[in-house]
């Protein structure tokens, strides 16, 4: 196959159907790359076995195009983008199961036959760990997800909750709110049957409230003078923070000739969609996974090290050079030339 060739079969490769596309739209806003990302995070769910401490986080992929679900963060260092709200191991940072923003959904099916009435973060959270339900783990949240709600939604799933509460939550008691009487780096605590609320003074006029369905005692560390649900929050809560650092230390732009099919160009197509952010940040993702898996402990002793840096030269090498005469058993379309 002459490189003309090969390089005319790249330029029409797509991930969807464009024929079907704009129906597709009118129900599904990411129709584009709706089929990909699902097989995606399928793979995801069924590759990996995550330990007990999960992380529940947004990620922002930097993206300044027309789109319609294009999102302001003025906490992340883009500022605009796509986000993506992940379920990922706060140990290794694999990144369990994942979902596209695209603006304010209707309750699930699940949810409408209990007739529950879900707000909108605790049915976030609990489309994410649909892959894990039942398993004892526990789920680290930041102040937008965290609420008494979301607690005992996760306990009917045999789950526990750590995370941050935001200060104009209704069910937090007056005494735990910031105030001026209150000593640094004092602690209060609050319990009921299940759940245990603290509020620790880390500067002046200043409280940093936690809820969890994890701890039921009101244990402090004797150096920092600090709760150990505080302590145990700041171990967990950067899984997902730490895996968008990963894919922003070593991205897919190495390989930049990977992303020149019609289905994943940089420039928005006519409906508002744009592919390549969202499947250069999925290759991100998914060298990491690789990255992973390979160095578990159950394959560590078969498979070498691998670095990620390495695994992402290797492929865009291999994506740059056409295809050799029999290299694919089984591929009998393509004639040698």
């Amino acid at each position: 196959m002459s490189l003309a060739r090969f390089s005319f079969l790249l330029s029409c490769i797509r991930f969807d159907d464009d024929s079907t596309r704009e129906e597709r739209l009118k129900e599904n806003k990411l129709a584009a790359i709706s089929e990909l990302f699902s097989q995606f995070v399928q793979n995801s769910k069924s590759c990996y076995s995550p330990f007990l401490h999960l992380t529940i986080d947004e990620m922002l992929v930097p993206f300044r195009g027309c789109c319609g679900f294009r999102m302001f963060m003025p906490s992340k260092p883009a500022k605009y983008g796509i986000k993506i709200q992940l379920l990922a191991d706060a140990k290794t940072h694999y990144m369990v199961n994942s979902e596209i923003y695209c603006g304010k959904q209707t309750p699930s099916k699940a949810c409408l036959e209990k007739g529950e009435k879900l707000s909108l973060p605790t049915q976030v959270v609990m489309r994410l760990i649909e892959p894990v339900k039942g398993s004892n783990r526990n789920i680290t949240t930041d102040n937008w997800y965290t609420s008494l709600e979301l607690a005992n939604a996760l306990k009917k799933e045999k789950l526990t909750l750590v995370g941050t509460l935001r200060k104009n939550k209704a069910f937090i008691p007056l005494e735990f709110l910031p105030s001026r009487g209150k000593e640094i780096g004092s602690s209060l605590f609050g319990f009921t049957s299940d759940l245990t609320i603290v509020a620790h003074v880390p500067k002046k006029n200043k409280s940093v409230i936690l809820l969890s369905s994890m701890h039921s005692d009101d244990k402090v560390d004797e150096k920092s003078k600090k709760p150990d649900i505080i302590l145990y929050y700041n171990s967990t809560k950067a899984g997902v923070d730490a895996l968008d650092q990963k894919c922003a230390n070593y991205t897919a732009n190495i390989g930049a000739s990977i992303i020149k099919c019609p289905g994943v160009r940089k420039s928005a197509d006519s409906d508002g969609s744009d592919d390549s952010g969202q499947i250069g940040r999925l290759f991100n993702i998914a060298s990491i996974r690789v990255q992973i898996v390979a160095s578990s402990s159950n394959v560590q002793a078969v498979v070498p090290k691998i670095l990620r840096r390495s695994l992402l030269a290797d492929f865009t090498l291999a994506s740059q050079r056409p295809p050799k005469c029999g290299e694919y058993e089984g591929q009998t379309s393509i004639e040698c030339t």
